[in-house]
């Protein structure tokens, strides 16, 4: 099946696990204690929410409870009432931030629709004690509670949510087959508390129409169905399965392939033989073939038989090493029939790269590893001197640069200006860069909207898109939600709604200021730490008494308590005939991994750097971009992971970035990084991006 090359004997023990055929002789098989509460696997999501829904209501039945409804508590967000004309934001009002007003009807309609119209998060959660259930979230990977991590429902607590409907403050589940024992005081073992989340959300109505929305529910789903992408990794004594909808061989594959026994398999649908005896295409087919080879190198390495010389560090010269040695093709035997060379193929293929390069931490250059007086393409190793221009620009663009070793960036769009999205995205895919794996987790954690982002990232590495598709995919997708606010064509577009509507507004920690004699905390926080982080004033109390300040002492994270006293006296101690002066206190509830300081004016220095200290723990934010902004018009720097910093203009540097300096080289003046000039023309900073070290 794994190549699609299953044979008649295939499909008919496939044709034996069909449910139907099993119930011929006894009771529908399907009402089995064994199989009757299984998840079944199948492709569509819209199929999984049905299950969910007549799962959850049997189940209900079955141990004869009543489901309880837990509504979302949903709004539609936050409307800034003091934007400048130009659409860039200048600072807040008393009250700046009104909501606007959700109606019973679109509140009725959005309950109305299923997960898979709301990115998946619940509109209702319909459960019952001892409803098995399947985390949606990585909230605490230590205690086990991540995405696709199944469970059980043992209790909740909840509370009157909107028009009188009940919602979720938390919900007990119980983990189950956890990788680890979870302990927590007062509660059994593997039980663990989740808590209802604020999420925003694009919702789909009937009516076609796109909402977004910030929703707060428990991320949480019944677990009667899954994706056969969600069943991804997971081994399954009892597998129930939905092929109908399976698009190809690998698809039936994922599936499948869950089961540990034929025994507990179960099929709900005849398959579909022409998807599973097709074949695969040339490219999948060698990438199986050299699959194999890697695996009977690592072998034959491990059990010390490997000869000198076969091992390279690159892929496919050691591919090639291997079957130039091994040339009886003796491993060849024990490959399956789909894989076998035809008579006209050659086993030893022209490699693409040849050779070993490494990337120049300092330049960010593919440099060889040897010296060389030979003159060749900027950038490129000795090796690789000789290759085609389109090889030349694979290599360099599967290490994220372009065919001159230059970081990469966004081509402005003439037609629909997108230099606000390219500033932005150029930052993001860099930082992306450093790690796909970890920032693809971390960018998708702030908003599906940088996920999707992350997603065209990764197609353009694989040179299987480029990076102004996925620009141009999200951009769609963000256009949908308010055409007037994020138009096409040559209208502008206001870069802070962009960064509201990819960096979601959800607070990290609060900075105050108290009183530590009597306690005495000001209501209105100075700064709201998160993803997101709004500038308006100047100095370490926020009173504007400083012309320019350095950014760390606004944030005030790296004050010392003489430095956090202001000059304020506690009102309550002046009721009690005493005098004190306030401080500054700074509470987090988690730190963020990536956060995006918004200046309302170029009076901020930007820190190269900034520290969070505590008496446990120390936390470093390094600078990884700039973004500019000036007549009409947006541009960037990016500062590399060896703090090198490049210049980007989706119009003037196009699809690279221009190496201007490094940030140890502008230690002596401050405010470089306040502004840009070009062409006669000053842009200054708008946005400062930084990450955790």
């Amino acid at each position: 099946m794994r190549y699609a090359a299953c044979t008649p004997d295939d499909i008919a023990f496939l044709d034996s696990r069909v449910a139907v055929d099993l119930s011929k002789d006894s009771k529908p098989v399907l009402t089995n204690d064994r199989f009757r509460n299984v998840s079944i696997i199948t492709a569509w999501n819209n199929q999984k929410d049905r299950f969910n829904e007549k799962g959850a209501t049997r189940f209900a039945e079955d141990n004869e409870q009543e489901l309880t409804h837990f509504y979302s508590i949903d709004s539609l967000g936050a409307q800034d009432e003091n934007v400048a004309k130009n659409g860039k934001r200048r600072g807040r009002a008393t009250g700046g931030r009104r909501p606007r007003k959700m109606t019973e009807k679109l509140q009725e309609a959005l309950w109305n629709r299923s997960p898979c119209s709301s990115e998946q998060v619940a509109s209702k959660l319909s459960l019952c004690i001892g409803m098995p259930v399947m985390i949606r979230r990585n909230d605490a990977t230590e205690l086990c509670i991540t995405k696709g991590q199944e469970a059980i429902v043992v209790g909740w607590d909840s509370s009157a949510g909107p028009l009188g409907k009940q919602v979720l403050d938390t919900l007990f589940v119980k983990l189950v087959n956890p990788p680890q024992q979870v302990n927590l005081p007062d509660l059994p073992t593997n039980v663990v508390p989740l808590t209802r989340v604020s999420t925003r959300v694009t919702c789909s109505l009937k009516s076609g129409v796109n909402v977004t929305i910030q929703r707060q529910q428990v991320l949480v789903l019944p677990n009667f169905a899954m994706t056969d992408y969600s069943s991804q990794g997971k081994t399954r004594e009892y597998n129930v399965v939905h092929l109908a909808h399976c698009k190809s061989h690998m698809s039936y594959y994922t599936c499948l392939s869950r089961s540990s026994s034929a025994e507990g398999t179960v099929l709900l649908d005849q398959p579909d033989a022409s998807k599973i005896t097709s074949g695969i295409h040339g490219s999948l087919r060698q990438e199986f073939r050299e699959l194999n080879v890697l695996d009977e190198v690592t072998r034959l390495k491990y059990e010390g038989l490997l000869p000198d010389g076969i091992l390279h560090p690159l892929r496919n010269p050691t591919v090639q090493a291997y079957v130039r040695w091994n040339k009886s093709a003796s491993n060849e035997k024990s490959w399956h029939a789909a894989l076998a060379y035809g008579p006209d193929e050659n086993r030893v293929r022209q490699a693409e790269i040849n050779g070993t390069w490494v990337i120049d931490t300092n330049t960010h250059l593919i440099v060889s590893k040897g010296k060389t007086g030979k003159k060749r393409n900027r950038g490129i190793s000795e090796e690789h001197a000789d290759m085609s221009t389109d090889n030349v620009k694979r290599v360099a663009r599967s290490v994220g640069l372009d065919e001159y070793g230059n970081l990469r960036g966004l081509i402005w769009d003439a037609e629909n200006y997108s230099c606000a999205y390219d500033s932005i995205f150029t930052v993001l895919y860099n930082v992306w860069m450093r790690d796909t794996r970890l920032w693809r987790r971390r960018l998708g954690d702030i908003s599906n909207n940088l996920d999707m982002l992350c997603e065209g990232f990764e197609q353009a590495l694989n040179s299987e898109s480029t990076l102004e598709l996925a620009r141009n995919r999200v951009r769609e997708r963000i256009r949908r939600t308010n055409p007037d606010i994020f138009p096409v064509g040559t209208r502008s577009t206001a870069i802070s709604h962009i960064v509201e509507s990819i960096i979601t507004d959800r607070s990290c920690g609060v900075s105050t200021l108290v009183c530590e004699v009597c306690g005495y905390r000001q209501s209105n926080p100075l700064i709201h730490f998160g993803e997101r982080i709004e500038l308006t004033s100047t100095g370490r109390f926020h009173d504007d008494s400083e012309e320019s300040s350095l950014l760390s002492d606004v944030l005030g994270w790296q004050l010392n308590n003489r430095q956090r006293r202001s000059s304020r006296n506690c009102p309550d101690c002046l009721l009690q005939q005493n005098i004190s002066k306030l401080s500054i206190s700074i509470r987090f509830e988690r730190m963020p991994y990536l956060t995006m300081v918004e200046f309302s004016s170029p009076r901020y220095v930007i820190d190269h750097e900034l520290e969070y200290e505590t008496d446990n723990f120390e936390i470093q934010f390094k600078l990884a971009g700039v973004i500019y902004g000036g007549q009409n018009h947006f541009v960037c720097r990016v500062v590399d992971a060896a703090g090198a910093v490049w210049y980007h203009d989706g119009i003037t540097t196009g699809g690279s970035c221009v190496r201007e300096c490094k940030l140890a080289d502008i230690v002596g003046d401050p405010s470089w990084l306040r502004s840009v000039e070009r062409g006669g023309q000053t842009k200054h900073a708008l946005y400062a991006i930084y990450i955790r070290n």
